[in-house]
């Protein structure tokens, strides 16, 4: 063997992943299959110098896995533990595509959405065409929760469209939809709060991302509203944008097997590719892996178990008392995730230092102030606030002292 092959065998087993999944498993094999043209395996092809083979696969809500055989012109249909349930082959053909299908895109209510250029098909698991739709100088953002899709127009004029699945155009968008999310981003110099990174912003939920450093490749949400960030490590957040998990991927491994000469750069071989990430409704991983021989998808399974690594701060800061002839007047900075998740904060008194605090009132998100106005005497009492979350709450605030007058 080699010195350079006993190097790169050596750097897999290196930087395999951790043995720590924060609540993931280990990848485990879903499916497999060898190169070629049969039902039981997966086409490969070098074209322009470049290697195509089944990068693009969804996981639909039931588990089910999807794999775009593009080369072998097909899309397989696989049960969650990996057995071949169908494969669907194009049911129309156009002279402008040269491979079917260009990717895999979504999986809707037991319907296959497929990419065909410029071209939008859906097909039933067993391989009937539902519709077949074309949008000229389109492409393909998100599938919605109805069915519906949102595409960007790259031609003229610019903007987002959304259509049924049947093709029928429902409204047209100047700006950016909040059905895609949009992703304000902090640093020092624009934000006052320098612990929030980004802040993720849909129609119905916004995330406030709390540690900084997260490279953002893309987010998605799981059907719990768990926020993921698509990169290596992937990192997953909870509902108000707290990290509650982390897992470091498998690493690509290459073997070279030309060195550079003059204006030729070095040639590399794949020991073992892995692809981008997927995260399916439920929040587990899955990724394709490329051998000399084989393809596979690997998924490593969510087992709803913290990572006890991970902390966070979602309770109101800086709080004051100050005393007035109406009473102690509180007030106190916002919660990191206010805008975000929270809906109201809960204002506690105590007797004592450290508690425990009896509730006295709350007050709405955004709202900084409350007058304690019932004190019955010239006592000195102790408070500290709150944040409410959709029925959950933060740890409470610094303390803070005050005494009628």
């Amino acid at each position: 063997m080699g010195i350079m092959k006993m190097l790169v065998i050596a750097a897999i087993l290196l930087c395999s992943p951790s043995s720590v999944f924060a609540g993931w498993s280990a990848p485990q094999e879903v499916l497999s299959g060898a190169w070629g043209t049969g039902e039981q395996l997966f086409g490969i092809v070098e074209r322009y110098n470049m290697v195509e083979f089944p990068k693009g696969f969804v996981v639909d809500d039931e588990g089910s896995i999807i794999v775009a055989d593009s080369v072998n012109r097909r899309a397989k249909v696989y049960t969650d533990k990996g057995r071949l349930r169908a494969i669907i082959k194009p049911q129309l053909e156009y002279e402008d595509i040269e491979q079917w299908p260009t990717s895999i895109i979504a999986a809707w209510n037991g319907k296959l959405f497929v990419d065909a250029g410029e071209h939008f098909q859906f097909y039933d698991y067993d391989g009937k065409l539902v519709s077949d739709f074309k949008v000229p100088d389109a492409r393909f953002r998100m599938l919605l929760k109805d069915g519906s899709i949102i595409v960007v127009m790259v031609g003229t004029p610019r903007g987002f469209r959304r259509y049924t699945y049947s093709g029928k155009m429902l409204e047209t968008y100047t700006d950016r939809p909040r059905e895609l999310s949009f992703v304000e981003r902090f640093n020092e110099e624009k934000s006052n709060i320098p612990e929030i990174w980004n802040r993720i912003i849909y129609s119905d939920k916004t995330y406030s991302i709390v540690e900084a450093g997260y490279f953002h490749r893309g987010y998605v949400r799981d059907k719990y509203d768990n926020l993921y960030d698509l990169y290596n490590p992937v990192y997953r957040f909870d509902k108000c944008g707290n990290p509650s998990a982390k897992v470091d991927l498998p690493q690509s491994q290459y073997e070279e097997i030309r060195p550079s000469r003059g204006d030729y750069g070095a040639l590399s071989e794949a020991i073992a590719e892995y692809g981008n990430p997927f995260v399916s409704s439920m929040g587990d991983v899955y990724l394709w892996k490329r051998t000399p021989t084989t393809y596979s998808i690997l998924k490593l399974t969510w087992s709803n178990e913290q990572n006890p690594g991970v902390s966070w701060q979602n309770e109101p800061r800086n709080l004051t008392a100050s005393t007035t002839t109406s009473g102690i007047d509180l007030s106190w900075d916002t919660s990191l995730h206010d805008p975000g998740c929270v809906t109201e904060y809960e204002i506690g008194r105590a007797m004592q230092s450290g508690g425990p605090y009896t509730s006295i009132g709350r007050v709405a998100k955004g709202v900084l102030r409350y007058l304690d106005s019932s004190i019955p005497s010239r006592n000195m009492y102790f408070y500290a606030v709150r944040a409410v979350m959709h029925g959950e709450y933060s740890g409470y605030s610094n303390e803070a002292i005050g005494s009628a007058r």
